[in-house]
C-alpha cells in the first residue's frame, strides 16, 4: 500500500500509503464516526499487512518495522491546544463545555475537571465556547506555534452578557444535538444494565 497500490495490485490512489477511508470503502455504523461525533476521539485504521490474519511468528516483525513510526505518531497527540475552561469569578472548572474552532462545527468537550485538548496545526485561530449557564463566548487571536508540544491556554468564562458572541446559534445547536445524543446513549446503557441485572437476579 505504501507504493500506492492495494495488495491485489489494483490502483486506488494510496498516495504515500494514505487513503481516505470512505473513498476506499464505506462502513455504516462504525465506531470511528460515533466516537468522533460524540466524544471528539480521533481514530484511524493502520493497514500493516496484506494478510488479514498473519501467522503469530510474523507479528514481531510487523511491530519492529512499524514501532518507530507509531511512537512518533503518538507523540503528535500533544500538539495544538490544551488547558481548562474555568469560571472567571470562582475559578471553578466548567464541565461539559463545548470548545469549537470558529468556522468548524466539530468540537471537543471539557471533562468534569474542565480540561480540554484540541489537535491543531500551527496558525492563528478563534475559539468559540458554549457552556450551560454562560453566554456563548469567543476567544480571538489564539496562536499555535509548534507541532512538538501543545500550547497551554485556560479559557475563562464570564456570565456578563456583554461578552456574548453574535454568531452563536449554530454552535449552540451543534453542541446541544451531540449532548442530547450522549444523554440518550447513556440512558439506554443504564436501562440495558438494569435489565441485565434483573435477569441475573431472576435466574
Amino acid at each position: 500500500m505504501h507504493l500506492g497500490t492495494t495488495c491485489s495490485g489494483k490502483y486506488v490512489e494510496f498516495l504515500d500509503g494514505i487513503s481516505n477511508g470512505a473513498h476506499w470503502y464505506a462502513v455504516k455504523g462504525g465506531m470511528q464516526d460515533y466516537n468522533y461525533v460524540t466524544s471528539g476521539c480521533m481514530e484511524l485504521t493502520l493497514e500493516v499487512s496484506c494478510c488479514k490474519y498473519p501467522p503469530e511468528a510474523e507479528l514481531e516483525q510487523f511491530w519492529e518495522a512499524n514501532r518507530p513510526a507509531l511512537m512518533a505518531f503518538l507523540q503528535k497527540a500533544d500538539m495544538g491546544l490544551k488547558g481548562a475552561v474555568l469560571d472567571s469569578s470562582t475559578y471553578e472548572p466548567v464541565n461539559g463545555a463545548c470548545v469549537f474552532v470558529q468556522g468548524r462545527l466539530h468540537f471537543v468537550q471539557t471533562t468534569r475537571h474542565g480540561e480540554y485538548w484540541r489537535l491543531l496545526l500551527p496558525g492563528e485561530y478563534s475559539l468559540v465556547v458554549v457552556a450551560h449557564g454562560y453566554p456563548t463566548q469567543v476567544f480571538t487571536d489564539v496562536v499555535v506555534n509548534s507541532t512538538e508540544s501543545a500550547r497551554v491556554l485556560d479559557l475563562m468564562l464570564t456570565t456578563d452578557s456583554d461578552f456574548t458572541y453574535p454568531g452563536y446559534r449554530r454552535y449552540e445547536n451543534a453542541c446541544r444535538k451531540v449532548t442530547e445524543l450522549q444523554r440518550t446513549m447513556f440512558q439506554r446503557k443504564r436501562r440495558k444494565t438494569r435489565h441485565g441485572n434483573k435477569r441475573r437476579e431472576s435466574n
